[in-house]
């Protein structure tokens, strides 16, 4: 039996209506349907426990309280629906947000870093 129908038999047809309901999350909603959890914000639902480093976090404000401005620059996924910077109270910290997925580059390609340093002007 295929995923797929693995998944309709475990959450009936309403569940398949809400995932396509959804819209640019029916993949994800899909996947969670398949792993049989709650396919509603995933990566919040994943990130839930996930703690920064606190001393870079330290470094970061030290860096902010002594006049410095700072750009964020990650490998990461979006930040819909879920942004976990923000979630994490690290968002503000920064001047500059460079987020992987959203620039459709990553590091190490050089593009990436000069979008960081474009956006401190």
């Amino acid at each position: 039996m295929a995923d797929a129908d693995r998944a309709h038999l475990a959450v009936g047809e309403q569940g398949l209506q809400r995932a396509v309901r959804l819209g640019g999350q029916v993949e994800a909603a899909r996947e969670g349907l398949v792993l049989g959890v709650d396919g509603e914000n995933l990566m919040g639902q994943a990130w839930a426990q996930v703690r920064p480093a606190q001393g870079m976090v330290d470094i970061a404000k030290a860096a902010r309280e002594a006049g410095l401005a700072l750009a964020l620059l990650s490998n990461s996924f979006g930040l819909h629906p879920y942004n976990p910077y923000r979630e994490l109270g690290i968002w503000d910290l920064f001047d500059v947000h460079v987020v992987s997925e959203l620039e459709g580059l990553a590091k190490p390609d050089p593009a990436i870093y000069q979008l960081a340093w474009i956006g401190w002007g």
